[in-house]
Formats: structure tokens, C-alpha cells, sequence
């Protein structure tokens, strides 16, 4: 990591403190949202769903967006009955690891799809309720903050570019926990010599600490987990990487300069893949919904073949007997096309005009996000 750069974000989030800690944008809600959460985490609550709710409560601007709600999706499973798999799921998600962070990463992918699992068998068309690796590993540092580390990709990746953190970091299933540990410890180190930052963030908590009646609010980050994410997370939203002080440090060389745009190009990749991670989950749900419609046994009539009837349907796929041959054709095309005319009005053909539609969509979204995926993976 380039140390100088490191020191130069943590000086412009120092004398930025009163923006940062400013109305809506105050960032101290971050310890707000673990200090709520640790308090009322339970793990054996007889009313678990209860519980996570309330233990939560403060944190869904960390952990939703503007589109999904993993947080909902936890509670939906509890009021449908699931509550001992969530329960269980999350058991398995704070088990102890001895520090091993390969083991709690593998924990995290596991309970992503056990929820996921759940979620798609219980109210498979909330879409937006999924849970995603960074849901996690956010659960995690909420319930325990001095041994995990907030994580979002578009401001980690940016905060590690500039820094020219030299380890791999990856995002969503390729995220490697253990590299932005390493990062974060860095971070650490330094942070625990600036007694000036430490002084200014703990009277900062005092004085919300007050305000919101929490006495604890400025103990709740011993280790300065919180911290540390806070720096990062405000480099991105309070673009400090556009600060003088910052561009001041990209100047010196051609190369450098080159690393700089290198990386802010790859956080707003990172910040349109979340996005497009979300429309996909969304127009998944769309197709599951545009259901095709049961054609078996209708008649059709095809310009060369003449007359026929529908004898199969294999999901999209029709067998059609005509008086001298039998034909197998695909919807929504054999259809749409004018392949065939089916009996049975205009209803059939909405459908399958709308399957065609959402097919479509469905296409241009993975296609989007295959091709951002193919432009992150040039950029490591």
C-alpha cells in the first residue's frame, strides 16, 4: 500500500469531519447502527424474527439499496415459518473460525445460498428481498465488530486503487475476505498512531452519543473496525480522491495518473454491476411470472403443414401432429413469427408476446452484466 496516499485520505477525512458528520449524511450512523445491533442481538430469542428486526433497525441503509431489501428477506422467511432454518443459517454464519478468514468466507457463501435456497421455495417472486455476499459480510460486522470489517466493493475497490493496494480484492462471489483484511490491518496500523483522528472521532461520538441518549456509542469500536470502513466508505461518497490534497499526490507521473483513472473507472463498473445485479434479480422474477401458457390439446394451423393439433408440451417446446407429418416448434417464436395459429384467441398470444418480451430483457441484462464482468476482469 502507497502509505503516503493512505495518510493523505485519512488527513482530509479528519478536517472534514463536520461535513461528513452533517444531517442525513452523518456517517456516525454506522456506529449507531452496530452499537443498536449489539445490544439487542440474540441469537436464542424465542421471537428470532422479532429480534432481528429490531437488532437491525438502524442498520438497513448499510445493508439495502435502492432496489433490494435483504434485510425483509430475513424477516419474510421468519413470518412464513421458517424461522429455525434462519436461525440455524446464521448460526452457522457466526460459528467460530480461530481468525481462519478462508473458513468465514466459506461461511458466508454458505449462508448466502441457504437464505437464497429458502427464499426461492418460500416467496419466490420477491426478488428484491436476496440476500448477496456483501449482505453478509455486513451481518457480520454489525453483530461482531471487532472482528469483522463493514464491506462494500465500489468504495473498497476505489480506496484500493488509489492506495495502490497490491493483493487482489475481488467482488460479490469472487470477494476475497482474507486480502481486504489485510488492507483494513494496514489502515489499522496507521490509524492507531493519529491520536489526533482518535481524539476527534471519539468526541464526535460523545456528542451523538448524547444527543440519541447512548451513553456507549463511543465504546462500541475498541478495535476502530468501524473506523477504518468509515474512511473508506467517505473517500467514495464525499469524493475525497477529488480533493487537492489527493490529486496533489496522482500528479507526479504519466503512470500514476493512468492508475488513477484505472481506478475510478473500475468503482463505477463495480457500482453499475450492483445495480445490474439487481435489474437481473428483477427480470428473473419477471420471466418466472410470464408463465406459458398450456397449449396441449389446441388447434393450430401452419402455412405448408395445413391444420394440426398441439400433442406435447415440454415447457417451451410444442409437438404439433399435422395430417401428414408431426413438427416440433419453440415458443414464443413459432408463434410471434406467425409460424403458427393457434386457436383460443387473443389471450395466448399476449402471453407469449409478453414471454418474448421479458426473454428479451432477460437477454440484454445478462448480456450487460457478462460485459461488465469482461471489462472488471481486464482492469485487475
Amino acid at each position: 500500500m502507497n502509505e503516503e496516499r493512505m495518510k493523505t485520505l485519512v488527513n482530509i477525512y479528519l478536517n472534514r469531519q463536520s461535513e461528513i458528520t452533517d444531517g442525513e449524511t452523518d456517517t456516525r450512523s454506522k456506529w449507531v447502527a452496530v452499537s443498536n445491533c449489539v445490544k439487542k442481538w440474540d441469537i436464542d430469542a424465542d421471537d428470532f424474527g422479532k429480534m432481528f428486526g429490531d437488532a437491525m433497525n438502524k442498520a438497513a441503509p448499510l445493508i439495502n439499496t435502492a432496489k433490494s431489501s435483504p434485510v425483509e428477506g430475513i424477516r419474510l422467511l421468519c413470518k412464513n415459518e421458517r424461522t429455525e432454518d434462519v436461525r440455524d443459517a446464521f448460526r452457522d454464519l457466526l460459528a467460530r473460525d480461530g481468525g481462519d478468514l478462508n473458513l468465514r468466507q466459506e461461511h458466508v457463501l454458505a449462508f448466502v445460498k441457504k437464505i437464497n435456497d429458502l427464499l426461492a421455495e418460500t416467496v419466490p417472486d420477491e426478488w428484491e428481498v436476496r440476500q448477496k455476499v456483501r449482505t453478509a459480510v455486513m451481518y457480520l460486522a454489525l453483530i461482531r465488530p471487532t472482528d469483522n470489517f463493514m464491506y462494500r466493493a465500489p468504495e473498497v475497490s476505489a480506496f484500493a486503487g488509489y492506495t495502490e493496494f497490491d493483493e487482489e480484492l475481488g467482488y460479490d462471489r469472487s470477494f476475497r475476505m482474507h486480502n481486504y483484511h489485510r488492507l483494513c490491518d494496514d489502515m489499522l496500523d496507521y490509524v492507531r498512531t493519529r491520536e489526533d483522528l482518535i481524539n476527534k472521532v471519539n468526541a464526535s461520538l460523545d456528542d451523538k452519543g448524547r444527543q440519541i441518549k447512548d451513553k456507549d456509542l463511543p465504546h462500541i469500536d475498541p478495535t476502530m473496525h468501524i473506523l477504518v470502513y468509515d474512511i473508506i466508505d467517505s473517500a467514495y461518497h464525499f469524493d475525497f480522491y477529488e480533493d487537492k490534497a489527493a490529486k496533489k499526490g496522482v500528479k507526479s507521473s504519466t503512470v500514476q495518473q493512468r492508475k488513477h483513472e484505472k481506478m475510478k473507472k473500475r468503482a463505477a463498473l463495480l457500482e453499475e454491476r450492483e445495480q445490474c445485479v439487481d435489474r437481473f434479480d428483477e427480470v428473473k422474477a419477471e420471466r418466472r411470472a410470464a408463465k406459458i401458457p398450456k397449449l396441449q390439446g389446441k388447434k393450430v394451423a401452419h402455412r405448408a403443414f395445413g391444420k394440426g393439433e398441439i400433442a406435447e408440451q415440454d415447457g417451451r417446446y410444442l409437438t404439433v401432429v399435422f395430417p401428414e407429418v408431426t413438427k416440433k416448434f419453440a415458443l414464443p417464436g413459432c408463434i410471434v413469427n406467425g409460424f403458427l395459429d393457434i386457436s383460443g384467441g387473443q389471450k395466448i398470444v399476449d402471453a407469449v408476446n409478453r414471454m418474448e418480451e421479458v426473454s428479451k430483457k432477460y437477454r440484454d441484462v445478462e448480456n450487460r452484466l457478462t460485459s461488465l464482468d469482461v471489462q472488471l476482469q481486464m482492469l485487475e
